[in-house]
């Protein structure tokens, strides 16, 4: 049973557990633990272990969703990449323009 009083878990992964719940369930601060103990306070662990399956899945399938979309447009991601790559270039030939002019490389 998760204990029903403010205090921590008796065990170091039913803490874990209820902190990942109450962060999935947008608590903020103290009362990240104190919601987990408020609703499943007393309760059999199976009942709380449902709940946490139920938000990982609700929280979690929007993202591999999302990574199937990615991976099936490569042109999307080759896209990306190029994008990356163009203002990464800019980036670094300003940077390295300012390197060879402290060295004292001379230019062509």
């Amino acid at each position: 049973m998760l204990g029903n009083t403010g205090e921590t878990m008796c065990l170091p992964h039913l803490g874990r557990a209820a902190a990942t719940y109450s962060l999935g369930g947008n608590a903020r601060g103290s009362e990240q633990r104190g919601c987990c103990l408020r609703e499943f306070g007393g309760a059999q662990f199976s009942a709380f272990k449902a709940s946490l399956v139920d938000l990982a899945v609700a929280k979690l399938g929007p993202i591999g969703g999302e990574m199937k979309r990615l991976v099936a447009d490569s042109a999307y991601i080759d896209s990306v990449l190029a994008d990356g790559s163009e203002r990464a270039r800019v980036i670094a030939a300003e940077t390295m323009k300012s390197v060879k002019d402290i060295v004292g490389f001379v230019r062509r």
